[in-house]
């Protein structure tokens, strides 16, 4: 199924009803093999302003005691969520008389409420509602919001628009690398679908016309197509001719064929997978976050994870077939004891593995943080293999000192030296 601009409201609940009646398809996404793995953390999300894991918690706080997100007044029902999720953080602290508790770390809360769902359905409702009030967070944080007509370029669009040029620009044929998420926001979603929907006139085409997210999970499926079109852009407002541009349409069929398919391998949960129906969308488009999405604790692994073995088990075959693995705005806290093992687990049998590429900012400042960091990294691999970790890459690519170790000087190596970070067969 293909779905026009124009048509995206009429087809929900089309596209719900194909969902219900299809069998779930196969979750290993077809490649001719992965020769390179981009690996994203949080600061991947920060350039949309999605706030890091050490501040997110607080800017829940923040929301629900101003009342209001980004200067804009909350609506009652977000309000009321806000509340509700501080309430239960503040509940937990009883833990703090015997056992260690960060009430301002998210993974310590979602944990937490993970095992006390155990408990009964009373813990099992205050997991779900911290998770839609996490997933609400994310939405009024993110300065790319769910669209069902473009709007003019985003600022905070900019560098992702950047990494889809990159990606798709041409020179990377036979490259495409796999890319793996701890991130349940939509930015690449959203900003793939702006790729593929420009509005500005000598705009340059993209090299590929169509392109999907493969999730690897149930019927799930992220892909668009470039038709041309003739848009107005208010001409009539602002006194311009109407111009030639191109339309993005939502392929839905995840059978459909299209020129590039990456998979996209969302570990943690995504915004738009629904708690209760993950397997498909039910009336919501790949770009729309749902009400009650699929987040997963840190802990999940302890917990029934049957949804997403799938994911998991397409990340680990990538990662071992992996020649070149970049990293992205990961921190490996050593309190993720799970992401070091999986990372072990990945890379070990993987003799093929020639680089491992980490951007950070604190990479590239000198003192102990930065120290402490590189050693975590080191201690997930064998010391002989340890001189192949980049800390510090490309520095001579970054846009300048303010931008070192971030999302856009990735984006900025990316484009400008490929060759360097991929590796091309």
């Amino acid at each position: 199924m293909i779905v026009g601009l124009q048509d995206l409201g009429d087809h929900h609940t089309d596209m719900s009803g194909d969902l219900e009646k299809a069998t779930v398809a196969s979750t290993t996404p077809p490649r001719r093999g992965v020769h390179n793995v981009v690996l994203f953390g949080a600061g991947a999300s920060f350039d949309a302003g999605i706030p890091l894991l050490n501040s997110f918690v607080d800017k829940m706080w923040e929301y629900a005691i101003r009342g209001k997100a980004r200067g804009v007044a909350l609506s009652s029902a977000d309000q009321e969520l806000l509340s509700r999720a501080n309430d239960i953080r503040l509940e937990l602290e009883r833990f703090n008389s015997r056992a260690y508790f960060d009430g301002r770390n998210l993974e310590n809360i979602l944990s937490l409420l993970a095992f006390e769902a155990l408990a009964g359905e009373s813990s099992a409702q205050k997991y779900e509602a911290l998770v839609r009030a996490v997933g609400r967070t994310i939405e009024l944080s993110c300065e790319i919001p769910h669209e069902q007509k473009p709007t003019p370029a985003i600022d905070a669009a900019h560098n992702y628009r950047l990494f889809w040029i990159a990606l798709l620009g041409g020179h990377l044929r036979g490259t495409f690398p796999a890319l793996i998420t701890f991130n349940y926001d939509l930015v690449f979603e959203r900003t793939l679908w702006r790729f593929f929907h420009l509005l500005r006139e000598g705009s340059a085409k993209p090299n590929v016309k169509s392109c999907r997210l493969n999730y690897s999970f149930g019927q799930n499926s992220c892909a668009f197509k470039m038709v041309d079109y003739t848009v107005n852009l208010e001409a009539a407002r602002h006194g311009f001719e109407a111009q030639a541009g191109f339309k993005a349409e939502v392929i839905c069929d995840r059978t459909a064929p299209v020129e590039v398919e990456i998979p996209y391998l969302k570990l943690h949960g995504s915004l738009n997978w629904h708690r209760n129906r993950p397997e498909g969308w039910p009336t919501s488009l790949p770009m729309e976050a749902v009400d009650n999405p699929l987040i997963l604790p840190p802990v999940f692994n302890k917990m029934d994870a049957k949804t997403v073995d799938g994911i998991w088990k397409t990340a680990l075959d990538c990662l071992r077939e992996a020649k070149h693995i970049i990293i992205v705005g990961y921190s490996l806290p050593r309190t993720d004891i799970y992401m070091q093992y999986f990372l072990k687990a990945a890379v070990g049998p993987n003799s093929n593995l020639q680089n491992i590429f980490v951007f950070d900012p604190l990479l590239f400042q000198d003192g102990n943080d930065s120290l402490e960091m590189q050693k975590r990294y080191k201690e997930c691999f064998a010391p002989q293999f340890t001189n192949r970790i980049s800390f510090r890459p490309l520095a001579n690519y970054s846009p300048g000192p303010a931008h070192n170790g971030t999302f856009f000087h990735f984006v900025h190596a990316l484009e400008r030296a490929p060759d360097a970070l991929l590796f091309s067969p």
